[in-house]
């Protein structure tokens, strides 16, 4: 496969370029030197999510291409490298950039499955990414089923941040939802969080579209130190099985502190969390090509 128009790195195996993938829509893609007809498009998580799992994607994308599937990487508009537009980011621009990396990996390697895989707020990005494209392979990893929630923790992380700063003022959850609504948004750990982004997604129903979104197979791992799945991801992995969808759901063993990143990345069970992830994805996804 010939390179692209952006940067390139030759890595042993594959071809590494960086370049746009749409209108202003930045990305990097992994070009197997062997392919294995399979595609795969990460999705993103957001706020301090992304940089807590950024490295962990290079990782995953420079293993799937040595094993054979081309991978494409991307940042959402209104973040990173990418354009800011009109409007902000939402739901439905994120699956537009998401749909829009997937055309251009389909057009520079015509594979002949596409998987659409996400992690955290990516995994909803993913799921209707999928759904526009009459359904695909899923990976999801640690997804996030109730946004609500997630807003929830994330007014918590604000919380902590007040109570461990010693700020003169410490607000109460509902102070802080009422800041986001009334203000337009509310920063937390230096991350601009967004009320239209979270406005974007409350009238999306996640479990159904999640699990309306898989086709043919689907890949969760749960990051939980609990062996059992969480209440919302059975109930999604039920409604895949009895779809006909070939699901493999499991926990990983390993907490993840999300949202507090900077001393966390090279401690030994990070480590073993990323291996984990890595060598489940790659596994599942090469016995799937091998499976066509």
């Amino acid at each position: 496969m010939s390179p692209g128009a952006g940067a390139v790195r030759q890595a042993e195996g594959f071809l590494e370029e960086a370049d746009l993938v749409g209108p202003g829509l930045f990305g990097h893609r992994y070009l197997p030197d062997q392919p294995s007809g399979t595609g795969v498009v990460i999705c993103s998580p957001i706020y301090a999510e992304y940089f807590k799992n950024y490295r962990r994607e290079v990782l995953l994308a420079r293993a799937l291409a040595a094993a054979g599937a081309a991978v494409q990487r991307f940042q959402y508009r209104n973040t990173g490298l990418s354009d800011d537009v009109p409007g902000g980011m939402t739901v439905a621009s994120m699956t537009d950039d998401a749909d829009a990396a997937a055309g251009a990996l389909a057009e520079r390697c015509r594979p002949d499955r596409m998987i659409l895989m996400g992690v955290r707020w990516g995994g909803i990005v993913a799921a209707r990414a999928a759904v526009r494209r009459g359904g695909a392979p899923l990976v999801l990893w640690d997804p996030v089923i109730d946004p609500a929630g997630y807003l929830a923790d994330i007014i918590r992380v604000r919380q902590v941040q007040e109570l461990t700063s010693g700020a003169d003022k410490r607000h109460s959850g509902s102070d802080l939802v009422t800041m986001l609504e009334n203000e337009g948004s509310l920063v937390v750990l230096d991350y601009l969080i967004e009320r239209d982004l979270h406005r974007s997604v409350a009238p999306i129903d996640v479990p159904r579209l999640i699990s309306e979104a898989a086709s043919e197979a689907a890949l969760v791992l749960q990051v939980s130190r609990r062996s059992e799945l969480a209440e919302d991801l059975a109930l999604v992995a039920a409604g895949w099985q009895d779809a006909g969808v070939e699901v493999t759901a499991s926990s990983t063993g390993h907490e993840e502190a999300w949202w507090f990143e900077a001393d966390r990345f090279e401690t030994e069970e990070n480590k073993m969390l990323t291996r984990l992830l890595i060598d489940q994805t790659v596994a599942w996804v090469e016995n799937l090509g091998a499976d066509r």
